[in-house]
């Protein structure tokens, strides 16, 4: 049906040029003085009376008719859908001697003519989205959705894993009555199960589980182990896109995040998973987002478990801010330029270019919160120490993960 529009088009606007340069050109030259009947001037008008045909060729035989079906396709479309097939039926035989010449062009130059000509790329649904949405034809939140699904196999699970600090894990020695009450506290359906510490993770108890323990066994001789599933691990570096279908064809809800020495990291759930593509899903336990406060002054309050590409996100100044193989967090990267960990009570202060971040609380020997102060470039003092991109300001420091064992 395309061949035939394009042929369709092509006859027209042929047609009608031939049709001009031949008449009415003719004519004007006979019509005009005989002072100006001269070769060139016939010339003249047939290119003259070419370009006026072509411009309303193209103006109300081409972009007219499109803005019009553009604005409702659909009737548009059932309207001249037998003058298409009309068409079609008479063009049928130059359609198909077109479309055959260009295969045979197209094999001297070794492409295959069957191959897809053109495939769409997620740049070009992007930039459709972005213009549906300043149109109005489509809601933002729904543009949004179509750019996670596109960012979500460009993540590995250790971007969005609940980091191991952050874990609520129980021990496999619990009794039942701790077991009740560490449920109770925690607001969570499901525990990793540890054996000593957090890097021997030997299951995962179901909330569910827990609460069918029959009464004659919720004494002494409780046994985490008789109720407790098997754990799910997975590594840091797995494609999350990966791990999703891996979970939904197990139906897994819990994966153990750990690293290639086998130590935990971290979990992962289906809801971090699904988080990535429509957003933050919260309910009545989620803790209110305060991951960054803006000041009146200017300044901000930071979480220190975000990382430098949110805190990108909500505060211009961090968005040169590069990640690094010593940290992952913003509390890592204010580590990596103390080169110490803060004590209790202690507002440790550095300043990075023309930052200044202050420790204002301590989560036992992890950085919880984190005030940053952008100083204008006529108030940094010669005092203040300056940090490079490595994060050294002339002394050594500590490589390796912070705030994860």
């Amino acid at each position: 049906m395309l061949a035939t529009i394009q042929v369709s088009i092509t006859f027209a606007g042929f047609l009608s040029s031939a049709f001009a340069a031949d008449k009415i050109a003719s004519r004007l030259y006979v019509a005009a003085d005989p002072t100006f009947q001269n070769p060139w001037m016939q010339t003249l008008f047939v290119i003259l009376i070419t370009v006026l045909v072509s411009y309303f060729s193209l103006v109300l035989g081409e972009l007219v008719p499109k803005r019009l079906a553009m604005r409702n396709p659909e009737k548009t479309s059932m309207k001249v859908v037998p003058v298409l097939f009309f068409f079609d039926l008479i063009f049928r035989p130059f359609t198909k001697l077109l479309t055959w010449s260009t295969n045979i062009v197209l094999r001297l130059f070794g492409i295959d003519p069957k191959e897809t000509p053109y495939t769409v790329t997620e740049d070009e649904i992007r930039i459709l989205a972005e213009a549906g949405v300043d149109t109005g034809d489509l809601p933002a939140e729904d543009a949004l959705f179509i750019d996670n699904i596109f960012a979500f196999d460009d993540k590995d699970v250790g971007e969005i894993m609940t980091p191991r600090l952050s874990v609520s894990a129980i021990s496999v020695n619990s009794t039942y009555d701790e077991a009740v009450h560490f449920a109770a506290n925690a607001h969570f359906s499901r525990f990793p199960v540890f054996d000593e510490d957090l890097d021997n993770i030997v299951g995962t108890l179901f909330l569910k589980d827990l609460m069918r323990v029959p009464e004659s066994e919720r004494g002494d001789n409780f046994d985490l182990h008789k109720i407790m599933r098997n754990a799910y691990f997975v590594p840091e570096g797995k494609q999350i896109d990966v791990l999703f279908r891996e979970m939904k064809s197990k139906h897994i809800s819990m994966a153990i995040v750990v690293d290639e020495y086998g130590g935990t990291e971290g979990l992962v759930t289906m809801e971090d998973l699904l988080e990535e593509i429509v957003g933050e899903i919260e309910d009545e336990y989620d803790p209110p987002k305060t991951d960054v406060v803006e000041n009146p002054d200017g300044s901000y309050i930071l979480s220190g478990l975000l990382t430098p590409q949110e805190a990108g996100r909500y505060v211009k100044a961090l968005d040169d801010l590069e990640e690094d193989d010593n940290y992952d967090t913003i509390a890592g990267f204010v580590l990596s330029l103390l080169g110490r960990i803060p004590s209790d009570g202690e507002q440790a202060s550095v300043t990075f270019e023309n930052l200044r971040f202050t420790v204002l609380e301590m989560d036992d020997r992890r950085i919880d919160l984190i005030l940053l102060e952008i100083i204008p470039d006529e108030e940094i003092t010669e005092d203040e120490p300056e940090y490079n991109n490595n994060g050294s300001n002339g002394q050594t420091n500590n490589g390796g993960k912070t705030g994860t064992r």
